[in-house]
């Protein structure tokens, strides 16, 4: 498992702990996860988030003819990928998506 795999890893349980309603430490041990483990990637995760550049903004391009026929969708490059994204997507999964195109090739 590369860096960025942990990391996202690591992601996803720290919010599976914020949204369960349980303590860190419960989830833990239902979990079978050692609290100190828990609490280290926890605060690695948050070194992580403050070190991370702010994304520069570019201009968004807007298709008039799409536009005008109501699609509901929008399209982003993100390091040389092609996402297309329409209403009722998971914004988690976008999130997630991003992320591993920005993070270190595996």
């Amino acid at each position: 498992m590369c860096s960025s795999e942990l990391l996202e890893l690591w992601r996803e349980r720290v919010a599976a702990v914020e949204q369960s309603g349980a303590t860190a430490k419960q989830w833990c041990q239902e979990h079978g996860i050692r609290p100190n483990l828990f609490y280290y990637w926890k605060h690695q995760l948050s070194r992580v988030q403050n070190d991370v550049p702010k994304a520069d903004w570019l201009p968004a391009v807007v298709n008039e003819r799409l536009a005008e026929r109501g699609q509901d969708s929008i399209t982003l490059r993100v390091a040389g990928a092609v996402i297309e994204v329409n209403s009722g997507f998971n914004p988690a999964l976008l999130r997630a998506v991003v992320l591993a195109l920005e993070s270190e090739q595996c």
